[in-house]
Order: structure tokens, then sequence, then C-alpha cells
């Protein structure tokens, strides 16, 4: 023990200082008091079970959300969207296909000709068909945007695959997923169907009438008409002639058939209009013949006929010789044609309809008796507003 005062070093037991005489006991008390002035550790509080429980549900959330996120997340990816896709078809779920398919809203793409093409004969029965299904594989393109999703399916007719394309939107899905959509198959769909009709015509496709938003262009007297996108199925076309001609087609729409051409012909024409295009054929025929029988100009009735008329000009000079007689012909006092026995073909060509007929006809000779007799014409004729004004006339009956 040291000595407080002096710092000599003394016996363990020494009550005093050898060295000094200090008191040694003194200072060990002092010591042992100032040991007892520090302050005992704190015990530790024990975590009550209500902040136990607070704990867990806090850790059990977050699990739950990233187990939510992953779930969402896989539900909306190309493999999940063309699962239920495909699904859907196979159960003739048609509401359920049209949204999960890329298909922009138009006159020819509404749901109802979704679910009029998808629940037809042919698809129906394909659908009705299917056992079992699987996908099989997933390809993304490089940048991301497409995916093509490979299907392996059974029918009773065995084991067939097919491939569904998927696009990739500008919108999300819960805010924060990308959205996929179906792109529908090309035997299934088909865009820019073009429609070739003569010119000035009015037409109702499938219920629609195509206005000018669908008139691509005219050309070689026809008006072609594009259809932006359509299922592949058939339509009722009706086409009007500014004359009023009408007729009514079905259409197959697909790749195959596309572009069509709607034209008239001796079998599409209704009996009214087929005996509107008689009576005018008549009429036209009989003044051409009662014109040149009285050897008159052709200024004098050109009026009658069409604007560029220049080659029925040089017919009617060629007529005005043959009826007034010649080496194989007779002159003639009288001709009239009696009735259009058959109209043969009408086709446009070039903005002009051709028809071509078999007129029954009868004539009196200047120096002989009524004889009666048929021939094949071919006149030509162009659509002047509302009218049909002869152009042209070939094969006019010339030996009497």
């Amino acid at each position: 023990m040291y000595c407080g005062e002096c710092g000599t070093k003394n016996e363990k037991d020494a009550k005093f200082c050898e060295n000094c005489g200090a008191a040694l006991e003194q200072e060990e008390e002092k010591k042992e008091g100032k040991r007892e002035k520090k302050p005992a550790a704190k015990a530790r509080k024990p975590i009550s079970k209500s902040k136990k429980i607070l704990i867990g549900v806090i850790c059990a959330v977050v699990v739950l959300l990233i187990v939510g996120f992953l779930v969402l997340k896989n539900s909306v990816s190309p493999n999940a969207v063309a699962n239920a896709y495909f699904k859907a078809f196979a159960d003739q779920d048609l509401d359920t296909m049209y949204q999960y398919s890329d298909l922009d809203d138009s006159e020819f793409t509404t749901k109802d000709r979704f679910i009029e093409y998808y629940s037809n004969d042919d698809q129906a029965s394909l659908a009705k068909s299917i056992k079992n299904f699987n996908i099989t594989d997933v390809e993304y393109s490089k940048n991301s945007l497409t995916a093509e999703v490979d299907i392996s399916y059974t029918t009773s007719r065995g084991s067939k695959r097919m491939t569904l394309e998927l696009h990739k939107t500008t919108d999300k899905k819960y805010l924060v997923f990308d959205e996929w959509k179906v792109v529908l198959p090309e035997e299934d769909f088909t865009e820019d169907f073009t429609l070739y009709v003569p010119e000035g015509s009015e037409v109702n496709f499938g219920g629609v009438t195509l206005d000018e938003s669908y008139l691509d262009e005219t050309s070689d007297g026809y008006d072609s008409y594009v259809i932006p996108a359509l299922f592949n199925m058939d339509y009722e076309v009706t086409v009007t002639l500014p004359v009023g001609f009408e007729i009514t087609e079905t259409v197959s729409a697909d790749n195959y058939n596309n572009p069509t051409w709607i034209d008239f012909d001796e079998d599409s024409l209704s009996d009214e209009d087929f005996n509107t295009i008689k009576k005018q054929i008549k009429a036209d025929m009989n003044l051409l013949y009662s014109s040149a029988i009285g050897q008159q100009d052709w200024s004098s009735i050109s009026d009658n006929f069409g604007k560029d008329a220049s080659d029925l000009e040089d017919a009617y000079d060629d007529l005005k010789d043959d009826v007034s007689g010649g080496y194989f012909s007779s002159a003639l006092s009288s001709f009239e044609a009696t009735d259009i026995r058959s109209i043969d073909s009408i086709y446009f060509e070039d903005g002009i309809m051709e028809v071509d007929f078999t007129v029954d006809y009868k004539y009196t000779p200047v120096d002989g008796d009524e004889k009666t007799n048929y021939d094949f014409v071919w006149f030509y004729y162009e659509i002047d507003g509302d009218q049909l004004k002869l152009v042209d006339a070939y094969s006019l009956p010339s030996y009497f």
C-alpha cells in the first residue's frame, strides 16, 4: 500500500506510514467511498408482445407485396397473355379474346365484327376440336417491342402448332407493367383491302357506305377504295352506277382476293336494269337506222349521243351507204329493232360500258317485202351524269 502523503510503499496491513506516520486507513476508506459512488449498469427491458406482432405484420406485408408484384408481372407477360387468348378461343369466350387483341376500332374492326368472324362455322368448329394446348416457347425481338409465342395443341385430328405474335403497347397494366396485345393471325385478317368499281359508283361494303375517306384514286374508268383492315370473311357488296344500275355481289375478303374488281355483267343485272338497257339499245339503234335511211347529216342527230362519239360518226356514215343500197345490199325503206333477244355480256373498260347483244329486227327493202332477221352487235356507252350515251357501234346489220 502506498502512502497518500509521501508516496512511500508500506506493508499491506499497515495503518500508518512508516516514513511520515500518516494514517493509511483513512485513505483506503476514501477510495472505498469513491468506488461506492459509481452508478450501477441499467437493466434492458424486454420487447413487448404488441411490438413483436407489429414487426411480424410489417414483414408479412413486405413479403406479400413482393410476391404480389411478381404474380402480377407474370400475369401480364406475353406468355400469360397468349395463354389467356388461346384458352378464350378454345372456350369461345369471344369477349375475352377481343380484350387481348391488338385491334384498332374502325367501321370494319368493331367488336361485333370480331365476334361475327370468330363465331362463324369454321372458327367455332376449330375451337370445339381443341382438346389441350401448351405454351412451348417465347421469343422476344431485339428491341423487346414484339414477342412470338409458340403454342402446341391437340385436336381430334392430331397435334398442331401455331405462333402468336404480340406487340407491346404504350399503355401500362396496373400502372407499372408493360401491356401486351395479340396481333391477329394473317389468315384471319387483311390489311389495305382494295376494291375497284366503275368510276362514279356508290359503294356499300358489308353495310358500310364507302365515302371519300376510303377512296384512293381514279384511273382507267375505275375508282379504287382501300379499307385499312378487315376480317377475312364474306361481305355483301352493293355497287350503284350513276345511271342507277345496281349490282349486289358476295365478296370473299382475304389476301388471296386482294384486290377485287366489281364489274357489271349480264348475270348480275336485275330484271329492271336489264329492261332499261334493252330499251336504250332499241331506241339508239332505231334512231341510227331511221336517220341513215333518211340520209340525215350526223350533225342533225349528234346531240342524242356521247360527247366523244367520233367513232360512232364513222360507223353512221358507213351505215348511210349500206342502207342506200350497194353491191351486196338492197336499199331500205324501213328498219326496226323489234327485240333485244339477249344481252350476252356487259363490262367496263376505260370508263366505257361495252354491251354485246343479239338483236331481232325487221326491215323492208325499197323494192321488196318486209323481212326479219337477227344479228350480233356491240354498243359502247359512256356515262353522262345519270344517262347512258352511245359513243360507238360495231357490227351493225348491213346486208339486206
